[in-house]
């Protein structure tokens, strides 16, 4: 958890650095949760479809879906994969 943190905050700061002295624009989203993936252009992701909701995924309808099956996977104590996007201006990571 300590390492997360950090990542978290230099990611944060490196956004802020970039978005200041650049034209760079950082976007990331959950792309999916185990069998559950989103639908959408990445071109057309804006910041606040991904801070719409809690899964952070601009796609409504697959975001739904996706904090269901963590609630459901959460009560059995389970564990699901997700796999996260990132855009930096036009270069997908």
């Amino acid at each position: 958890a300590r390492e997360t943190v950090a990542r978290v905050a230099a990611g944060a700061i490196a956004k802020q650095v970039l978005s200041a002295l650049t034209s760079i624009e950082i976007r990331g989203w959950v792309e999916s949760v185990g069998d559950i993936h989103a639908h959408m252009n990445p071109e057309n992701v804006t910041q606040a479809a991904v801070e719409s909701n809690p899964m952070r995924c601009p796609d409504p309808g697959a975001a739904e879906r996706m904090e269901a099956r963590v609630r459901e996977v959460r009560s059995q104590l389970g564990k699901v994969v997700y796999t996260c996007t990132s855009l930096l201006g036009e270069i997908y990571v």
